[in-house]
């Protein structure tokens, strides 16, 4: 195999890798947002128990 054809190949595994963990951040961040969600809606039916006067 040529020098180019290694280098090309080393490429292609580092980019392979770095998708891979693009798409695991995103599956984190998607239940981190999710979890934030929840979390608000909690609270916004615990303040709405509150009422200013």
């Amino acid at each position: 195999m040529s020098r180019r054809a290694v280098s090309a190949v080393t490429i292609a595994v580092e980019m392979d890798g770095t998708t891979q963990q693009n798409a695991a951040l995103v599956q984190q961040m998607s239940a981190a947002a999710s979890s934030l969600e929840d979390q608000a809606a909690q609270l916004a039916q615990t303040v709405g128990r509150f009422q200013l006067s």
